[in-house]
């Protein structure tokens, strides 16, 4: 009688081994399909990460352009401007001039200092910048002031999505890590048909599904902003970009160089 019970333990606790190793196996299976998606997604998001950086570079790069040629002209307007005389001076120095001029009582010369006045009159005229040169300078610059502040926020708009990709990638591999572990607590537990250790194997697995879910959700909600961020911040770039402006006044001006000849003295 007692083998007989021997006999139906065994059988029983066999019949619960093989439930438990059917068990594992599914739980093993489940992990594995978890893990190759966590892998997935964490390749996507350094991806992602990968090339919203390297837009972010080439939003910095059309900063730094803008932001060169804006000093540049600057700093040709002020040269520009350094080269205008006093107005109060110039008025007086003119009129004390013109004045000596309607003093002479000698014709030779008088004659003489009317063509001293008009030569330094063309000299002044080639050399000083007139006020329409100076205007569209400051136009220009003022555009250019415009257009690097809108780059520097184009550039800037990338860094919410940058911490978004980063932040997915990051938990997505903590995910990723609870199906690795899990995968060798489930392997331990079939060796051993240990039920403890197919529940923890089980915790990971949920805990993964946790992480994983959290972490789309959250992702693709703020991911939606940032993009709509970035978008805003491109249009308003390319609203201001001067490029087809700059494009046209050179046009202009090439056409001038082409057109127009340049006045000349006969030193005889």
């Amino acid at each position: 009688m007692a083998e007989v019970d021997e006999l139906a333990e065994h059988i029983e606790h066999a019949g619960h081994a093989g439930h438990l190793g059917k068990y594992l196996g599914i739980t093993m299976a489940c992990l594995g399909v978890l893990l190759a998606l966590c892998a997935a997604l964490v390749g996507g998001q350094r991806t992602e990460l990968i090339a919203t950086m390297v837009e972010q570079t080439n939003a910095s790069m059309k900063y730094q352009a803008i932001s060169t040629k804006y000093r540049v002209l600057l700093a040709q307007l002020r040269q520009l401007h350094a080269l205008n005389p006093d107005p109060e001076r110039f008025k007086q120095w003119d009129e004390e001039s013109r004045k000596l001029v309607g003093q002479i009582s000698s014709a030779d010369v008088a004659r003489a200092a009317r063509v001293n006045r008009l030569e330094n009159a063309k000299n002044l005229n080639a050399e000083i910048p007139t006020h329409e040169d100076l205007v569209g300078f400051a136009t220009v610059i003022r555009a250019l002031d415009t257009e690097k502040e809108a780059a520097l926020e184009w550039s800037e708009s990338f860094e919410p999505a940058i911490r978004v990709h980063s932040m997915a990638a990051e938990h997505y591999e903590m995910a990723q890590l609870a199906c690795e572990i899990g995968i060798v607590v489930a392997s331990i537990a079939l060796l051993f048909m240990s039920r403890p250790a197919w529940l923890a194997a089980l915790v990971l697995f949920a805990t993964a599904i946790v992480i994983v879910s959290i972490t789309f959700v959250s992702v693709s909600t703020q991911l939606h902003g940032a993009e709509q961020k970035i978008h805003d911040a491109s249009q308003r770039f390319t609203s201001l970009n001067g490029e087809q402006r700059d494009k046209e006044a050179d046009e202009e001006l090439l056409k001038s160089v082409e057109t127009e000849k340049t006045p000349t003295v006969d030193p005889k």
